[in-house]
């Protein structure tokens, strides 16, 4: 679904991920269900290779069990991905850490829901709080493409400026995070203004389409075409990738919350 170089940066954070789990297997032993540990990594990082087997209905068991079944499915999802890309091969740092300001930790960091403007309508998706039926769609293809995201975080600059952006993508595996922004209501002259503002203030304080934003406009509030939202998201995903020797920006001006 994304392209090479956001498919390569997947696959090295799941294989750091993985070197935080324990690796094992499941199998049965006289009519018991046991779980295999192979080698397991202590609170430091070293990793012990001594082989031992536990019940599954053990306690120890039942505390290997979530890990060693996590660990099996980020090998298969390491080996879907493989297959995508290959046989090329993209070198990425082996502990990735973006240079941007919006990264991991400041996705992590950020709350939901902090524009108290009232909603004129109100639409759900997964317990997700909406304003339109754009945002649903938007939501959904957020869903669909694995992408974590989070309703109306805060965004304050130094020099009191504030923006509540309709979403927040966090792509994991690049430890950055894109701001989303889908406009609509254009015969509504005051909607066309304060999303101009909005819009305006991102630019003012050094954030860069398509590395930073998405902005995507329609001539409704049910109107976006999903393959569009779809690609766009894409198309950001390489353009934040180090393959891809993207610019960082300085954000010389932007306030931790």
């Amino acid at each position: 679904m994304f392209g090479i170089n956001y498919t390569a940066m997947q696959i090295n954070y799941l294989q750091n991920e993985l070197k935080k789990l324990p690796q094992g297997s499941f199998g049965t032993i006289r009519g018991q269900k046991v779980v295999y540990i192979t080698c397991s990594p202590d609170e430091d990082g070293n990793v012990s290779t001594t082989q031992s087997r536990f019940r599954l209905s053990s306690r120890k068991g039942r505390l290997y069990a979530d890990d060693v079944q996590k660990s099996l499915d980020i090998k298969k999802e390491i080996r879907r991905l493989e297959e995508k890309i290959y046989p090329r091969k993209i070198e990425i740092a082996h502990e990735y850490k973006s240079q941007s300001y919006f990264n991991n930790q400041y996705y992590d960091a950020c709350s939901e829901y902090m524009n108290t403007f009232p909603y004129s309508s109100k639409y759900e998706n997964n317990g997700h709080i909406l304003r339109s039926k754009n945002e649903v769609i938007a939501t959904q293809v957020f869903e669909q493409l694995g992408i974590p995201f989070k309703v109306e975080t805060i965004l304050k600059f130094k020099n009191g400026d504030v923006i509540f952006p309709d979403m927040l993508l966090n792509f994991r595996a690049a430890d950055r995070c894109v701001f989303f922004e889908i406009c609509g209501l254009f015969e509504q002259d005051n909607y066309v203004s304060k999303n101009a503002l909005k819009l305006q203030t991102y630019l003012s304080h050094g954030l860069e389409y398509d590395k930073d934003l998405i902005c995507l406009f329609c001539t409704s509030n049910k109107s976006v075409d999903a393959n569009v939202i779809r690609n766009a998201v894409i198309a950001v995903a390489e353009n934040i990738c180090p393959a891809a020797d993207c610019h960082e920006a300085e954000y010389d001006q932007m306030a931790r919350i």
